[in-house]
């Protein structure tokens, strides 16, 4: 009984097509950081955080949405494409490391702040915050040296005043020097000035990926697990906001940096967007 839902011994990679596909391979058990249900369009154009017999799981549109919606031809286009990249191995890639500072290794989060002045590359930055009260609690940081190497650098500041103030000080000296790189700006910005003292008229210059994305595909979703299932090769890590908070916020973090860099390069395909 149920062969037909056997994978091949051969098969490498089980391509989950549309929502049928994803509920019977999740069984209702993903669910999104504020507590409900994942859906097929949390999870198109990203592998799966489970195995089918011990097999990686791509989620996708139902090609059949096409016929109801040509404009899906294009996203459908790019979710296949990750089936080249699975099998050249390009993806997912593997998380890159970061340093957690702390008050006790505050010498390497001293030094990652040095090299990145000296750099001049763009920062990008994430942060996470209690809604209701504005308190922040994690800060992300990373950029892309010249070697191609992913610098990170993250702070968990519940519960620790005294290294929120340290760290204020040097982000404040480091949206001096390099521009800072958000998705949503408007968040981070008004939360980094509430908590660390970082004003608006502080930073050297602001880029917006959530703004840049509305830019250049206005009918198209601009929110971050949407850029990043087109743009990031790195898995989405969006459904660990409860279970590992660090994890999720370093997750966003590398995943505006790919979005980033993809939406540098598609601006010179149409210079009037960028002009905006």
């Amino acid at each position: 009984t149920h062969a037909h839902l056997k994978v091949p011994a051969e098969a490498k990679l089980v391509v989950a097509q549309g929502s049928l596909a994803f509920k019977y391979v999740t069984d209702d058990a993903l669910r999104e950081s504020n507590g409900k249900p994942s859906s097929v369009t949390d999870w198109r154009g990203h592998n799966l955080p489970i195995d089918l017999e011990g097999r990686q799981v791509l989620q996708v549109l139902h090609l059949a949405d096409i016929f109801r919606d040509p404009k899906q031809y294009w996203i459908a286009e790019q979710d296949w494409k990750r089936v080249d990249a699975h099998r050249r191995g390009r993806y997912p890639l593997p998380i890159p490391a970061y340093i957690e500072g702390s008050e006790e290794n505050w010498d390497d989060a001293f030094t990652w702040f040095a090299a990145a002045r000296r750099s001049g590359r763009p920062i990008v930055c994430d942060t996470e915050f209690i809604p209701d009260t504005g308190y922040l609690t994690v800060v992300g940081l990373g950029y892309r040296d010249v070697d191609g190497v992913v610098r990170g650098l993250q702070f968990d500041l519940r519960g620790r005043p005294a290294l929120s103030v340290q760290v204020g000080w040097q982000l404040k000296e480091l949206v001096k020097t390099n521009p800072f790189v958000f998705h949503n700006a408007m968040a981070d910005v008004l939360i980094l000035e509430k908590n660390l003292g970082i004003h608006y008229d502080d930073y050297r210059s602001i880029e917006d990926t959530m703004l840049a994305h509305a830019v250049l595909c206005g009918e198209l979703p601009h929110t971050l697990v949407f850029a990043a299932s087109i743009y990031s090769d790195y898995p989405r890590l969006k459904h660990l906001a409860s279970e590992d908070l660090l994890l999720y916020n370093w997750g966003d973090v590398i995943a505006t940096l790919f979005v980033f860099e993809a939406l540098i390069e598609d601006f010179h395909y149409d210079r009037l967007a960028e002009g905006v």
